[in-house]
């Protein structure tokens, strides 16, 4: 009996003592170098969101040198939250200048303390080769000594880097790390593969001897004829652009797997990037909260007629995605009522008569790529033509979101 009492106390003793993991953290780049009024907005809407804000302070190239960000002070100050600077050295950087950089690197910590930022940070962003990891150690060594108490240093590290052995030395060197885990090859592969991403998070789990972060992909990028990848900035290209897009159903499904499998050392999650109203590349904020926030996703179509306020008989058609998700249009829709007698559409789709149905229809894509303007984010509206009809009603219009064969 005594030895049933002391396995049952010493089981209630370990029960009472356990302590269920803490909820990962969620983090947030923000990576415009000139900052707008819309980054206002999109700080109030996250502030319950996002712990840390990692922003992009500083770029060195090898022609152009140093860029800074043109930062609005007043907004991360009125705002509060944790600071991490952002310092992006490009990988074709031929020599890293080391005593430059951190000479640069303390510069600009004095500038953003100075601006009243709550500063607790710097990450360095280099996407070098792993044969240069080594040089790289030595310059992470070197910025460390001379970082002011108590600001942590951290990097950006790459999936490429775990098959070096110098991976280890270099993650011996700071304080925390951020795994980055989308467009780590070429674009035309897809910017992000939820498989290659979970071994990579295992993998690096094995070799990171401080806490690590996870980015994790929350836009897309548009990809030219001629092979150039455009991002928020609009590149000088007439012709049409494939777009690539991370699905945000399989980055949820993702964070449920590394949630589920969490290695002690992992923290949370860092997303790229902030969206901004007129990010047209951004996942929507609805789309990207219901994310992080594990809400279930679905997108949900409204179409109406919508009669001109000055002319009778005239409807343009609204399409109205309601959910949480940003998704593509729906590829036809049909309207069935015979009292109609003309009408247009606007891209992407074109409008055909068939005996008494008009119906929008958008053309057969030659890949499976989506382009921007057949997508419609959560919770907007656009207009995608119009008809001419004695009277249209919402229950005269029918859709299907796929094509069918």
């Amino acid at each position: 009996m005594s030895i049933c009492i002391g396995v049952l106390c010493a089981t209630l003793f370990a029960s009472c003592h356990f302590h269920a993991p803490l909820p990962l953290d969620q983090q947030v780049y923000i990576w415009q170098r000139q900052w707008t009024p819309s980054h206002t907005l999109a700080l109030a809407q996250s502030r319950q969101t996002f712990s840390t804000l990692r922003v992009l302070a500083a770029q060195a190239y090898p022609k152009e040198g140093w860029i800074q960000a043109h930062i609005d002070f007043a907004a991360l100050r009125k705002d509060g939250r944790p600071v991490i600077a952002v310092i992006r050295l490009d990988g074709q950087l031929p020599l890293l200048n080391n005593s430059e950089i951190v000479d640069h690197i303390q510069q600009l910590i004095k500038s953003l303390q100075s601006q009243g930022v709550n500063l607790v940070g710097v990450e360095i962003d280099h996407d070098c080769a792993s044969q240069r990891l080594s040089n790289y150690a030595v310059l992470l060594e070197q910025l460390k000594q001379k970082l002011p108490k108590p600001l942590r240093l951290s990097i950006t590290a790459l999936p490429a880097w775990l098959a070096s052995p110098e991976l280890d030395h270099v993650l011996a060197m700071v304080d925390s790390s951020v795994l980055q885990v989308h467009a780590v090859q070429r674009v035309q592969l897809g910017l992000f593969d939820a498989a290659k991403a979970e071994d990579w998070v295992t993998d690096y789990a094995k070799h990171s001897v401080h806490d690590f972060y996870v980015a994790l992909p929350a836009y897309s990028a548009g990809l030219t004829a001629d092979g150039r990848v455009e991002s928020e900035v609009r590149l000088p290209f007439a012709g049409q652009k494939q777009e690539i897009r991370v699905d945000p159903q399989q980055v949820a499904q993702f964070m449920k797997i590394i949630q589920h499998k969490r290695n002690s050392k992992l923290r949370g999650f860092v997303w790229f990037r902030l969206p901004l109203v007129d990010d047209v590349r951004a996942w929507s904020w609805i789309t990207l909260q219901a994310v992080v926030t594990q809400q279930a996703l679905a997108s949900q179509f409204e179409i109406t007629p919508k009669p001109s306020a000055n002319m009778a008989g005239l409807y343009d058609i609204v399409v109205m995605n309601a959910g949480n998700l940003d998704s593509s249009l729906p590829v036809i829709i049909h309207i069935n009522n015979q009292s109609c007698t003309s009408g247009d559409a606007l891209p992407p789709y074109a409008l055909n008569r068939e005996s008494d149905q008009w119906i929008f229809a958008q053309p057969t894509a030659a890949t499976p790529t989506i382009q921007n303007n057949q997508r419609i984010n959560a919770p907007t509206s656009r207009a995608v033509g119009w008809m001419r009809c004695l009277e249209l009603k919402k229950e005269d219009i029918t859709y299907a979101r796929h094509a069918t064969s």
